[in-house]
């Protein structure tokens, strides 16, 4: 499943996020991952919940971002929720096309491993992607 947190900038994406997480540590029996594009949430979670900073690990390429999370499932079976935060700003996704492209690529990783996505994405709360309607939460 993959649910989308879509909203302007400043509007609370994050901090609902992080709610999200806690929430899903306390009441899940898998492991929980956040990700996201620096250390500013890191203090703001518990340590139950696997924190990653993704620019120490990819420079802004959508393919080893894919490449980063499907290793990261294939390491840890336990894990059941993944939260992206700031998701166009750590894979450089800049057009609709792409997203769209990556999109695809999280729903068949949800799919075939059973993980939930939770993504978080700036954009004109008024105006999504016609492709984001059915998971924006």
């Amino acid at each position: 499943m993959v649910k989308i947190i879509y909203g302007r900038r400043g509007s609370g994406k994050t901090n609902r996020m992080i709610t999200m997480a806690k929430d899903e540590a306390k009441n899940s029996n898998g492991h929980v991952v956040f990700v996201e594009k620096d250390n500013r949430c890191m203090l703001d979670l518990p340590h139950e919940i696997r924190y990653v900073n993704a620019s120490e690990y990819i420079d802004k390429d959508v393919n080893i971002f894919c490449g980063f999370i499907q290793g990261m499932i294939a390491a840890n079976f336990d894990i059941v929720t993944i939260f992206i935060d700031a998701l166009p700003s750590i894979t450089g996704l800049s057009s609709a096309a792409e997203l769209e492209a990556f999109f695809g690529k999280i729903l068949a990783m949800a799919e075939k491993n059973n993980v939930e996505f939770v993504l978080s994405i700036s954009g004109n709360q008024d105006d999504p992607e016609p492709f984001l309607k059915d998971y924006i939460i």
